[in-house]
């Protein structure tokens, strides 16, 4: 009991010490920040590509497409404009990426286009280059025109081959094809170990990486702590325990900090819109900072010198966040996917089956810890690294 009691002390001092270094008081700052700024920047009007809206000729038909696109919420940010040559404008000073104008004569043109009595095209797109974006994009406006060239093609077969003109009127037309429309999804979308009672969370596309980017923030406090013992080490302060002991305070020390920036990033979770409930969020947590204790434990064996560390914490971050599914879920590099903690943890909030990965990661790397460490002692051993 008075090694536990003692250990615990330990523990409270150097999470203690840790508040006392401006540098990590600092990262740990930005976690609460971080939220507010997000929903800052999502109040703003923002989009992956920008598009303008132009109904030349006030169609009803175009003025209700303009509404919808406008109403729902999107990737996409839209704007409108009243004339083809303000649309125009915009996008050649780089306002905007991309203009879609409805054409003057649209549900004429639309008609006369799907009845194949006419080639011209009935939306006039302007853009400065064809980027993925604005691909994208019109992929979008295809979907928001599908409803009216359905019912333009319905309506020009009926006339043709089905019923007169003369004596169906078109609104008998209308009813007959909203009578025939299903209602009803035709795909039927289900969630991987998802909770039948968990709300669906609102995630905003700029909220999406937030959990990633808040991972990235305990690692590098994690990392930070690491740096702090070499220092420490480096200075003597670990000379009265025997080389193998001293892989303790170097394990207390990066797990004080990851348990206090990971407090702060669970709590930072659990009051925004991008949490999965407290249960769910818990579990992959505690895993996660025990899995980045080990791997910046890891780093202070390989890496015995803070200048040598300091410089390879770029590379870190940024293969964290390459190779981490924090923006895109990529495939390259596997064996190095393997190694980051963040890679498991941002898999498990929505993956339980990760939960043993997990473990098995951390299986392996306290063992590599304890092998590193046990060579460490051996003085031969101990010139070689780095």
């Amino acid at each position: 009991m008075t090694r536990l009691r003692k250990g615990f002390i330990w523990f409270y001092m150097l999470s203690k010490r840790m508040l006392h270094k401006w540098s990590f008081l600092l990262l740990l700052c930005l976690v609460p920040l971080m939220i507010p700024l997000i929903n800052v920047a999502m109040s703003l009007d923002s989009g992956i590509v920008h598009v303008v809206l132009c109904n030349e000729g006030n169609d009803k038909s175009a003025e209700s497409i303009i509404h919808a696109l406008m109403a729902e919420e999107s990737v996409i940010r839209f704007s409108t404009v009243t004339t083809s040559e303000e649309a125009e404008k915009i996008v050649r000073e780089h306002s905007a990426d991309t203009a879609w104008i409805f054409l003057e004569n649209f549900s004429e043109d639309l008609d006369a286009y799907t009845a194949r009595n006419s080639s011209e095209p009935f939306i006039r797109i302007i853009e400065r280059e064809n980027t993925i974006a604005t691909k994208i994009a019109r992929e979008k406006l295809f979907g928001a025109i599908y409803s009216d060239v359905s019912y333009s093609v319905y309506k020009n077969f009926s006339y043709e081959e089905i019923v007169d003109a003369e004596t169906v009127s078109e609104e008998t037309v209308r009813e007959y094809y909203d009578s025939t429309q299903r209602k009803n999804n035709i795909i039927k979308i289900e969630k991987l170990d998802a909770d039948e009672n968990q709300k669906p969370s609102k995630v905003n596309y700029l909220t999406a990486p937030l959990r990633g980017i808040l991972a990235l923030l305990v690692m590098l406090c994690t990392i930070t702590a690491a740096m702090f013992f070499l220092q420490d080490q480096a200075r003597g302060s670990f000379d009265w325990l025997t080389p193998k002991k001293r892989i303790v305070p170097a394990m207390a020390t990066c797990l004080s900090a990851a348990c206090l920036s990971g407090v702060a990033v669970f709590i930072a979770i659990l009051c925004s819109d991008i949490t999965t409930g407290f249960s769910r969020e818990l579990i992959p947590m505690i895993l996660f900072l025990i899995a980045a204790t080990g791997f910046c434990t890891l780093l202070c064996l390989f890496f015995r010198s803070p200048g040598r560390l300091g410089a390879l914490i770029p590379g870190i971050i940024i293969a964290m966040l390459v190779l981490s599914p924090i923006f895109f879920n990529v495939k390259v590099l596997r064996p190095i996917r393997l190694m980051l903690p963040t890679h498991y943890y941002l898999h498990s909030i929505y993956n339980t089956s990760y939960y043993i990965y997990m473990l098995m990661y951390i299986a392996v790397i306290y063992l590599l810890i304890f092998v590193v460490n046990a060579c460490l002692a051996n003085k031969k051993f101990n010139k070689t690294i780095i």
